[in-house]
């Protein structure tokens, strides 16, 4: 199978290249195959067999799981080059549902292609290894977050997130963050529901910790807002 030439040097210069090189890249998106989704379209949904991995190519991927009333919850959104469904090849079914969040390409390794190149490549197993672990921290995190913090929190801690990864450039003026969702997916993602998250928009704003400019964030006091993110004092 094919990608763009840019697609492959993307990966190739990502932690995953960094253990395949440039031709072991190379023989690993061939053994793939590209599946590719419009905004919406699910690469698999909740329950069904887990017949392989994806790695994230191009564009975003909203993990999503039901609850007992019908209702979806966002567990994630992950960006390219971002490896998901690894843990479910070992569960036998796809805990969550994986849905475009934006059109996006994912490259599809089959269960029995990612298990033999986990028995015969010993650094691929451990960054294999690394991406569960990581999976399993954030969704501690997440579990903590949601029990322990209060929605401004919640949000709080959403805003200085996407700062810290937008790294930004030396600039005399405010830091801006873009959200990557929309408001409504923004609320299910933080337990809560819309108009709750306008009302804490609209509080931020009021104490000029923020200014909400459509999609676009401008974070005018970051050290009150991460102030905000912390557990109250006893």
């Amino acid at each position: 199978m094919r990608i763009k030439e840019d697609q492959l040097q993307f990966l190739i210069g990502s932690g995953i290249g960094a253990i395949f090189g440039e031709q072991g890249m190379r023989s690993f998106v061939e053994a793939c195959d590209l599946k590719k989704r419009s905004t919406g379209g699910r690469f698999f949904q909740e329950g069904d067999p887990a017949s392989g991995i994806f790695l994230i190519l191009k564009g975003r991927v909203k993990l999503l799981r039901l609850t007992r009333d019908g209702r979806e919850t966002i567990l994630h959104i992950a960006e390219a080059p971002t490896l998901i469904a690894e843990a479910a090849i070992f569960m036998g079914k796809y805990p969550a549902t994986a849905e475009a969040a934006e059109d996006s390409e994912l490259l599809f390794l089959s269960k029995a292609a990612a298990f033999e190149l986990i028995e015969r490549n010993g650094k691929f197993a451990r960054w294999f290894i690394g991406n569960m672990s990581l999976w399993l921290r954030r969704l501690v995190g997440r579990i903590e977050e949601l029990t322990t913090s209060d929605a401004a929190a919640r949000l709080s801690r959403y805003l200085i997130d996407l700062h810290e990864k937008s790294k930004p450039g030396i600039s005399l003026s405010s830091p801006k963050v873009t959200l990557p969702v929309k408001k409504g997916e923004l609320a299910r993602l933080l337990n809560m529901q819309l108009p709750s998250l306008s009302r804490i928009f609209r509080k931020m704003q009021d104490e000029d910790l923020i200014e909400v400019v459509g999609k676009t964030i401008i974070l005018k006091n970051i050290a009150s807002l991460r102030r905000m993110t912390l557990p109250p004092l006893e």
